[in-house]
């Protein structure tokens, strides 16, 4: 055989090998789009070896069955660029049928020998294209060019190493597009079997071998899929138009992906951000309209999972309102609560009292004994006062008030003499001071305030410590009687 025999011969061998190693690579890479490419590499592959093998052997009859190879490569080229522009949904196995189905029909109709003149015609020594390899090649062009331009118009979407990666495809595909051109076109043997092995070289050159250069998705669902926060596309109807994977998670009916939530109404107002406690979470909701000009078309929401950062906001704003000793409320906590409980029993008309009570004699201990003796008698003492149900709050060193909802005035000095009983029980070392309770117990009256109301309750205490502490007083329930400062 001639050198370049022997040289289409080896390259081809060579390129077979190549294309081969390449296609196993993609396979192990075991992504969809990357089994697309192993399925083009594969027909290039047979392309070459039956390419070459026509060439060589001069058996120009069986044209045709090149074809065959051709048109897994076309399947594999058209899959590749559907995935790249996030068109899976295009890929049903009636549309790669119909795409290989031309070339792979004259692949085989081409070997009847009632067509060979269909494949490969003899007019005065020079070989020409029949028309089922016109038709055969056009149809791969057109179904190629397709997915390509598709491919195309996505890219405009991609970012980084997608655009590289989409420019590479065109060159390979384009090239290949033209060299089936030419062999339409311009007849002849030079490119019949050196096609194949050129479109190998130039995807080697572009880095398929080394694998490094992974695509992203170029569709706008797959790309939405990437983003942590969930995104649904409702329209003016509250119709979901579309969404990323998060989205369908947390904010679409299970039972009908078209429909919110129902716990999603509340959101679709005005613009603007809230929490909404779904399915056991706390989800950060960002409502945004989308306008063409001035007239709204749809929304965006744009949805976070806050539930552990809510958590420990909840937490912090729980320490803040705490007293670091006792764990009680503090005054900081108290200032608001009060209000709210005050407003609520004026609404509902039901009685409200609060005790305010102190620790008789407390720096005695602490000068004797020291602080960490008296901090162990205060937290006794707020272990007793927060027994029950009602709001206990360290307002001061030494200083405790009690809030009791839905109680009278009688029943609040009841409920201080058992606090003041339990607290002399308390167990204390041998020669340690007693610490006794002051308290002053004031009943909420028609029309008083929070300021009134511990005010009240301040005049009972110093009532209580004037008359000798280890006691309970209540003060005055008319505004008259407030007014005059008088205790009982």
């Amino acid at each position: 055989m001639p050198g370049t025999t022997w040289a289409l011969v080896g390259v081809g061998a060579a390129t077979v090998v190549v294309a081969i190693a390449m296609a196993v690579r993609q396979v192990r890479n075991r992504a969809t789009p990357r089994l697309w490419r192993a399925l083009e590499l594969v027909g290039l592959a047979g392309w070459t070896a039956l390419a070459v093998a026509v060439q060589v052997g001069g058996w120009w009859s069986a044209t045709s069955l090149v074809l065959a190879p051709v048109a897994l490569a076309a399947v594999g080229v058209f899959g590749w660029s559907l995935t790249q522009a996030g068109m899976q949904h295009w890929l049903r196995w009636s549309v790669v049928v119909l795409v290989a189905a031309v070339p792979a029909a004259v692949a085989v109709v081409g070997q009847a020998p009632a067509s060979a003149g269909l494949v490969v015609t003899d007019v005065a020594g020079e070989r020409r294209v029949g028309p089922l390899v016109l038709v055969a090649v056009i149809w791969v062009v057109v179904a190629v060019c397709g997915a390509l331009a598709v491919e195309i118009v996505e890219a405009e979407q991609a970012v980084g190493p997608l655009r590289h990666d989409v420019v590479w495809n065109v060159v390979v595909r384009v090239v290949g597009i033209l060299g089936a051109l030419v062999l339409v076109l311009q007849p002849g043997t030079l490119w019949f079997a050196w096609l194949p092995v050129a479109l190998v070289a130039i995807g080697l050159i572009a880095g398929r071998w080394s694998g490094d250069m992974v695509p992203l998705p170029a569709g706008t669902s797959s790309l939405l899929d990437l983003v942590s926060d969930a995104l649904v596309l409702v329209g003016l109807d509250g119709t979901v138009i579309d969404h990323n994977v998060l989205g369908r998670h947390w904010l679409v009916c299970d039972d009908d992906p078209r429909a919110l939530d129902p716990a999603l109404g509340a959101v679709m107002g005005d613009d603007g951000e809230r929490n909404v406690v779904l399915r056991g979470a706390v989800l950060q909701v960002r409502t945004t309209t989308v306008r063409d000009g001035k007239a709204p078309v749809a929304r965006v929401l744009s949805v976070r999972d806050v539930t552990e950062l809510h958590q420990m906001r909840t937490e912090l704003a729980d320490q803040v309102g705490r007293d670091a000793l006792t764990g009680l409320r503090n005054r900081r906590y108290l200032d608001h609560r009060l209000s709210v409980l005050i407003d609520d029993a004026h609404r509902t008309g039901r009685p409200l009292s609060i005790a305010m009570v102190d620790l008789d004699h407390l720096k005695d201990l602490n000068d004797h004994f020291g602080h960490p003796a008296g901090d162990e008698v205060i937290i006794a003492v707020a272990q007793v006062l927060a027994a029950g149900d009602d709001l206990a709050v360290r307002v001061g060193g030494d200083e405790f008030l009690v809030v009791l909802d839905d109680t009278d005035a009688d029943t609040a000095e009841l409920r201080g003499q058992l606090w003041r009983v339990a607290v002399a029980a308390l167990p204390r070392p041998q020669g340690q001071t007693p610490v006794t309770l002051s308290i002053g117990v004031a009943q909420l009256a028609p029309g008083m305030d929070a300021p009134g109301l511990l005010s009240t309750a301040d005049g009972a205490l110093y009532a209580a410590k004037v008359a000798g502490r280890n006691r309970v007083r209540v003060g005055p329930l008319s505004p008259r009687s407030v007014s005059a400062g008088a205790v009982r």
